[in-house]
C-alpha cells in the first residue's frame, strides 16, 4: 500500500468537488431521484468503460484512509458496484440514460451485442492487469508476459465468439 502524499489528497478534493458540481446539476435538471441516480451512472461509465484504474478516483482514497494507504484491491468491489448499479438501472428505469450524453452512450454499450459489448471485455481486462501491475512484491516481468498472452488469447476468443454470433445471425445459420 502505498502512502497518502497531499497530492493524493488535492487530486481527491478536486475529483470529488468535480463529482458534488456534476451531481447537483444534475439534481436541479432532472430532480433528485434521477440526479443521484444520473450522477453514478456517469461515474460508473468511467469505471467500466475505460481500461484504466479510474474507480480509485473515489473510492480508493476513501478506503486508503480508513486503512492507512491506497488499496488497489477496492477496484474489484467498485467495479461489481458500477455493474450492480447499470444492471438495476438498465432493467427498472432505462429511460434515465437518455438524459445525459454520457449515460446515453453508455446505454448503447451495454445494450448492443457487437461490437460495443466488446469494448466492456477491454477495458475489464486493462483496468485488472493495471490493478495487477500495481501489486507489489510479485514479479512484474512474469506478470507483464502472463498478462499479454491471457489478454491477447481472452480478447481473440471473445472477438471470435461476437463474430460468429453476428455471421450466424447475419446468414440466418442455426445450427
Amino acid at each position: 500500500m502505498q502512502p497518502i502524499t497531499r497530492y493524493h489528497f488535492f487530486k481527491f478534493c478536486v475529483y470529488a468537488g468535480l463529482f458534488s458540481f456534476w451531481m447537483s446539476n444534475l439534481v436541479s435538471l432532472n430532480g433528485t431521484f434521477e440526479g443521484i441516480l444520473l450522477a453514478f451512472l456517469s461515474w460508473s461509465f468511467f469505471v467500466i468503460c475505460t481500461p484504466i484504474i479510474l474507480e480509485g478516483f473515489l473510492t480508493s482514497f476513501l478506503a486508503g484512509i480508513f486503512r492507512g494507504g491506497r488499496l488497489y484491491e477496492v477496484g474489484v468491489y467498485t467495479w461489481f458496484g458500477a455493474v450492480l448499479l447499470n444492471l438495476f438501472t438498465y432493467n427498472l428505469f432505462p429511460e434515465v440514460y437518455t438524459k445525459t450524453l454520457l449515460t446515453n452512450f453508455l446505454y448503447i454499450v451495454i445494450s448492443r451485442p457487437f461490437p460495443e459489448r466488446f469494448i466492456l471485455v477491454l477495458c475489464a481486462l486493462g483496468t485488472f492487469y493495471a490493478m495487477l501491475c500495481h501489486l507489489r512484491g510479485k514479479d512484474k516481468k512474469g506478470i507483464h508476459k502472463f498478462m499479454g498472452w491471457m489478454l491477447s488469447g481472452i480478447g481473440f476468443a471473445v472477438f471470435l465468439y461476437f463474430y460468429y454470433n453476428d455471421l450466424v445471425l447475419f446468414m440466418d445459420l442455426y445450427l
